[in-house]
């Protein structure tokens, strides 16, 4: 049964355009380090189209199952590459308290 992280967050107003380049460097960052997305199925990001707060952002990561998720997570968040060029952009650029994660599942 697949299994979805949903990754919610408010960019900043000031920052909203840095976070288009932010994506293009998570791709980039994807391509060169398949190792750490071993795991992944699909990964999709999305920005507000209408209504809500203005920065809205999601991203979507499909896992097969739970470990597959866990192993991902655990892995990104030792990984020296990731906390020193990906999570300084994402701390730099979100609304402080904005930030969430939710794990779903395929309904039966």
């Amino acid at each position: 049964m697949s299994v979805v992280a949903v990754y919610t967050y408010t960019v900043k107003a000031e920052r909203y355009n840095d976070q288009f380049a932010f994506i293009e460097k998570v791709k980039d960052f994807k391509k060169r380090r398949p190792e750490l997305f071993e795991g992944v199925k699909s990964y999709r990001f999305f920005s507000k189209l209408a209504g809500g707060k203005f920065g809205d952002f999601v991203e979507m990561l499909e896992y097969e199952n739970l470990a597959e998720f866990e192993k991902g997570y655990v892995e990104g968040m030792q990984d020296k590459e990731y906390l020193e060029t990906i999570y300084p952009d994402i701390v730099a650029l979100t609304i402080p308290g904005t930030f969430g994660l939710e794990l779903w599942n395929s309904a039966p």
